[in-house]
């Protein structure tokens, strides 16, 4: 009993704390999902076996008690209707006793009688006769009486037989229902005392409130297991949840190495390009140099042209001059 009721406390304690604080942390499904559940499992296993092993303890003393309580009560009836056959076979013999003193003191004054008779044989040859068969009469009867005291006397030793028979069992099943009463004294932690009426009607009482806690245990178990069921559910969910996000997780380091060889592959070619880059760099400045020396040679030209250019133009007003001159000195 100290033990279901401590299993009981456990099972109230875990359910005030435990399965609040897992409703809270449930909000993440990747937080504490297999540690709730394995203890949950193992706290289930450990109340189950314990509370599967009392009901079985109890079933085992509850059948002894039935039995004992049956084989007691057909003892009883037995011993009793032996009793009252005994009785009866003690009123019989006594009845028996008196009839056999009244023949034996009839046969005591008959006897006195034929003595008297055989004294006056010659007078009373007749009534000699007739007490002769008298006599011989009540001596069967006599004897009659004697084979029936024997066979109540016979019947009586098997009665007697039967009834220690009786009473030794009833001893050893008094035996048992104390030593039954002990261990219930152990089990159920309370002191019965020696099995009596009122005790087993505490015992049967006890029995009782067991079997109602029993009852409670067993709607307690049913929430646990629903409990249990839910958080399995919810494993397998949280399972399947982790095995799609495993999944993910190495499609995404798939991905992740061919982004990395993609990475390799374009710092390669970005080397290469920066590589070109310098080539072309180098180049450009070659040509840019020589894009300076062909300026400048353009520059030379070009002011070389423009030189021509204004001693052309000058060449070209000196000859209009000169060909206005010569217009006027000719008019």
């Amino acid at each position: 009993m100290m033990s279901i009721l401590r299993n009981n406390g456990k099972l109230n304690f875990y359910l005030k704390k435990d399965v609040p604080s897992y409703d809270i942390n449930n909000r993440d499904s990747n937080k504490h999902v297999h540690f709730e559940s394995d203890r949950y499992d193992t706290f289930i296993g450990q109340d189950r076996a314990s509370i599967e092993a009392i009901r079985h303890e109890l079933d085992q003393y509850r059948l002894k008690v039935e039995g004992l309580n049956h084989e007691l009560r057909e003892l009883s009836i037995k011993s009793s209707a032996k009793d009252e056959r005994i009785n009866e076979l003690k009123h019989e013999i006594e009845s028996l006793k008196k009839e056999h003193d009244l023949v034996v003191h009839a046969n005591n004054q008959l006897r006195l009688r034929a003595r008297e008779l055989e004294s006056n044989i010659g007078s009373y040859d007749s009534v000699a006769n007739k007490s002769s068969l008298t006599i011989s009469s009540l001596q069967k009867d006599i004897k009659e009486k004697q084979d029936q005291i024997l066979e109540l006397q016979s019947r009586i030793r098997t009665h007697m037989e039967d009834r220690e028979t009786s009473e030794r069992k009833t001893d050893n099943l008094y035996k048992k229902l104390q030593e039954l009463f002990s261990q219930l004294s152990v089990t159920l932690g309370t002191d019965y005392g020696q099995p009596t009426t009122a005790t087993f009607d505490k015992v049967m009482s006890r029995v009782a409130d067991i079997n109602a806690e029993n009852t409670l245990l067993k709607g307690k178990m049913i929430k646990i297991e629903e409990i249990n069921r839910s958080l399995e559910s919810e494993c397998q969910s949280n399972r399947a949840t982790l095995q799609q996000m495993s999944n993910q997780l190495n499609l995404f380091d798939h991905n992740n190495v061919n982004h990395r060889l993609q990475i390799d592959s374009m710092r390669a070619e970005r080397d290469a390009a920066l590589h070109d880059k310098e080539t072309i760099k180098q180049e450009l400045e070659t040509v840019k140099s020589r894009l300076d020396s062909v300026q400048k040679a353009w520059q030379n030209t070009r002011s070389e042209l423009d030189q021509r250019e204004n001693r052309f133009t000058s060449h070209e007003l000196h000859l209009k001059q000169l060909e206005n001159d010569s217009l006027y000195n000719k008019s």
